[in-house]
């Protein structure tokens, strides 16, 4: 078993695969349980919401699994989709995300959040660019709250607003999607907190888990703050919980966590040889500050033959390979 030098916190009591958990308010049931398989069917975004809910359809087309060696997804953050505030020195790159997506046949895109910059669902600016993102990907948009998308709103709204993502599952904060051999979690910290009940639903799911590879995604950076980084104490969450987290994936061989919302980002964070964070910059651009990001979206690798994980980054300004950029690689673990 992996041991990790950072990891001090003992695991939470192990859960039968097949009991019920009652594990607090917040949460009635493991959100975890009902795995949504991407390749099952393809779906249509509509650029609307009706009575706050998003607009999803049944595609024509089928998106299957064809045992691929190697897994590619987009992986994007921070895109801030300005409405209600303005600042000059920004330049949004959602034209060059949506062409760059069409341009490829991926099977789904993760977005790490804070899609919104401040305003509501219904703002069709928002609405557009989610549609498109997300149609050019099979209608699969893997979207993880951000601490933007509580402004103006709440998480409940939030919930809402995904409940009709692949029609038959209940799409919300967190979720468990399937591909082939590959568990995806998205996991909710938008507040800076998982809290006892979404890590104890993580570990059941976890233990059920019979895929092989696992990965992880969420909005708010980890490894930061506390014990962890203390350059970025700013962004961290608490590092006990950091901590839990981790051993988490230590325990239940998770190769991987994606994390936004530091927009200059690029960083990864190695726990050991195969754990680690991969903290994506943003995909605007804002010129006077100095931690924003330059506008960065990524593709990520998945090689079950190498058993490799590369994170290739794209400036969101050319749509090209990143000049400035190195291709990052990481273990993928096998569990």
């Amino acid at each position: 078993m992996r041991k990790a030098a950072a990891i001090i916190l003992a695991v939470i009591l192990a859960v039968s695969c097949d009991s019920a958990s009652s594990v607090g308010d917040m949460l009635t049931e493991n959100p975890f349980s009902d795995p949504i398989d991407l390749s099952i069917a393809a779906w249509h975004i509509e650029p609307e919401i009706n009575d706050g809910v998003l607009e999803v359809s049944r595609a024509v087309q089928d998106s299957p699994y064809e045992d691929e060696s190697i897994i590619r997804f987009p992986l994007i953050t921070d895109v801030h989709v300005l409405r209600d505030r303005r600042y000059d020195d920004v330049v949004n790159f959602r034209e060059e995300i949506v062409d760059f997506l069409s341009d490829e046949s991926f099977p789904f895109v993760v977005n790490l959040g804070d899609t919104l910059d401040h305003g509501r669902f219904s703002n069709p600016e928002f609405l557009d660019f989610i549609s498109r993102a997300g149609n050019a990907a099979n209608g699969n948009l893997l979207y993880a709250i951000g601490n933007h998308e509580l402004h103006d709103e709440t998480s409940a709204s939030f919930d809402r607003f995904l409940s009709a993502m692949h029609p038959g599952h209940e799409t919300s904060r967190m979720a468990k999607y399937v591909y082939g051999p590959l568990s995806i979690y998205k996991l909710d910290n938008s507040k800076r907190t998982f809290g006892r009940e979404q890590l104890e639903y993580l570990e059941e799911a976890l233990k059920c888990d019979s895929n092989p590879y696992r990965i992880f995604f969420a909005h708010e950076i980890i490894a930061a703050g506390g014990q962890l980084d203390q350059t970025l104490s700013i962004f961290g969450i608490d590092p006990e919980e950091a901590n839990r987290l981790l051993r988490l994936m230590d325990d239940y061989h998770v190769s991987i966590i994606f994390t936004g919302h530091h927009h200059k980002g690029n960083s990864i964070y190695r726990h050991q040889d195969d754990l680690a964070e991969f903290n994506a910059a943003a995909a605007h651009r804002r010129d006077a500050m100095g931690f924003e990001s330059m506008g960065y979206w990524y593709v990520i690798e998945i090689d079950i033959a190498a058993e490799e994980i590369r994170i290739i980054p794209y400036s969101a300004e050319t749509g090209e390979r990143a000049a400035d950029g190195d291709v990052i690689k990481t273990v993928l673990s096998r569990g």
